[in-house]
């Protein structure tokens, strides 16, 4: 939930939004008519005024900074009625009065002299930004949520790095891939701190090369998986990829070993 400055800050800034159209408007009239001039000038030093007071009031900021956020505040009404009067002392619409009105809607606009100023002693609320959900990027796998918890958080042993593909090889082992964030490497990882984490024997664990990625995923394996049907497939998830990385295993010759033994 939105602390209630904040809800007070958007309510006030799209009040002086509002504020700025209707000056923008008061002044476009004033090109070709004087009789919006009066109550114009009348609601603008109301709202530069009362703006004033309130703003500045009980402000414990340096004398300077209270002197510029005044300034700052009745930048606005005084431009306005500054323009107000040019209008009518200037016979008919000329081409410079149009001028100045765009450069006052335009300033006022983009500029925001009473945010600054509100800003300037300290009454301004930190713009909140969205932040992304990490949960989103998390695989629902138990593990990889626990690593996004216990590893990849800032200050742990892998910071920004997310654990996918999780999956149980045997009862009493399981792979996974580690991916750091997009154009970075996996960031080496201390296998003493990943065993004293999980609680499971330092030689158990492996962290190796995922075959044909870069070095933003490794492959990390825990325990001994039982051995695969295929000796090809075993040689390349076990000894390629943890003992004599870059092998392959291309014959296998069956042996009769009681023939052998005779």
């Amino acid at each position: 939930m939105l602390p209630l400055r904040t809800y007070i800050a958007v309510v006030r800034d799209r009040a002086g939004r509002v504020a700025t159209l209707a000056g923008s408007a008061a002044l476009t009239c004033g090109l070709f008519t004087g009789e919006f001039t009066g109550p114009t000038t009348l609601a603008t030093l109301t709202a530069t005024g009362t703006g004033l007071v309130f703003a500045t009031a009980f402000s414990l900021a340096h004398r300077f900074v209270k002197v510029t956020a005044r300034a700052l505040y009745v930048a606005p009404g005084t431009s306005l009625l500054a323009t107000l009067a040019a209008e009518r002392i200037i016979p008919g619409a000329h081409w410079g009065e149009a001028l100045a009105v765009a450069a006052w809607t335009a300033g006022v606009w983009f500029l925001r002299p009473a945010r600054l100023a509100r800003t300037l002693l300290g009454r301004e609320p930190a713009p909140v930004t969205a932040v992304p959900a990490v949960v989103d990027a998390v695989d629902a796998h138990p593990l990889s949520q626990w690593w996004a918890q216990r590893v990849a958080v800032q200050g742990g042993i892998a910071p920004g790095t997310r654990l996918m593909a999780a999956e149980k090889t045997g009862p009493a082992s399981l792979q996974a891939v580690i991916a750091a964030p997009e154009g970075h490497p996996v960031p080496p990882i201390s296998l003493a701190h990943l065993s004293a984490l999980m609680d499971v024997p330092e030689d158990l664990i492996a962290i190796t090369a995922v075959a044909g990625r870069g070095a933003g995923l490794r492959r990390l394996t825990v325990g001994h998986a039982p051995s695969a049907g295929d000796p090809q497939t075993a040689w390349a998830e076990h000894i390629a990829a943890q003992v004599l990385p870059g092998t392959q295993l291309l014959k296998v010759t069956a042996i009769d070993m009681d023939k052998e033994l005779t």
